[in-house]
C-alpha cells in the first residue's frame, strides 16, 4: 500500500498528516483519510496505530484469501485499505457517538462468479477531522 517515500516520510520523518489512502463517506459527504498516525496499539490513530494493533488480524484475513487464489501480491494493509473504502462508502452498519464514527461493512470476494470469502471489517474515523482511527476485521455486524 505504501511506497518507500510514504514509509519513510511516516516512520522515519514522523509526518503523522502524511496521506496514505482517501475514502468518501457517502453519509457524511466529507472525505475520510487513512494517515500515518501517531501512537502504538494501545492509543493513537492512523496507519502506525492500525499495524501495531491489527496487522496480524489483517494478514490472517489476507492468508485465508489466499488458499482461494485470491488477491495476488497484496500485502495486509492493501487489505484494509480495500476493506476501509467498502466499510465508509457502503456500511452494512454505523454507529459511534461524539466525534467519531464507526462503520462496519462486508467485503466479499469472488471466484468464477461464486462468492468464497466475505470478510467483515470495522473502520473508525474522527468525524471533526476525518482521520481514520483503526480499521480490523471483525465477526461482528455492529460496533461495539
Amino acid at each position: 500500500m505504501i511506497d518507500f517515500g510514504q514509509w519513510t516520510r511516516c516512520f522515519i520523518g514522523n509526518n503523522s498528516g502524511d496521506v496514505f489512502a482517501a475514502y468518501f463517506d457517502w453519509g457524511g459527504l466529507r472525505e475520510v483519510q487513512l494517515t500515518c498516525g501517531e501512537g502504538n496499539k494501545d492509543n493513537g490513530w492512523g496507519y502506525k496505530h492500525i499495524r501495531d494493533g491489527h496487522e496480524s488480524d489483517w494478514q490472517a484475513k489476507l492468508d485465508e484469501l489466499a488458499h482461494w487464489g485470491l488477491v495476488p501480491n497484496a500485502s495486509w494493509d492493501d487489505l484494509m485499505s480495500m476493506a476501509n473504502d467498502v466499510n465508509i462508502a457502503f456500511p452494512s452498519y454505523t454507529g459511534g457517538g461524539g466525534n467519531t464514527k464507526c462503520t462496519v461493512g462486508q467485503t466479499a470476494f469472488v471466484s468464477n462468479g461464486v462468492i468464497v470469502q466475505i470478510i467483515n471489517s470495522k473502520t473508525v474515523w474522527n468525524t471533526s477531522n476525518g482521520r481514520v482511527i483503526t480499521s480490523h476485521p471483525t465477526s461482528s455486524q455492529v460496533c461495539r
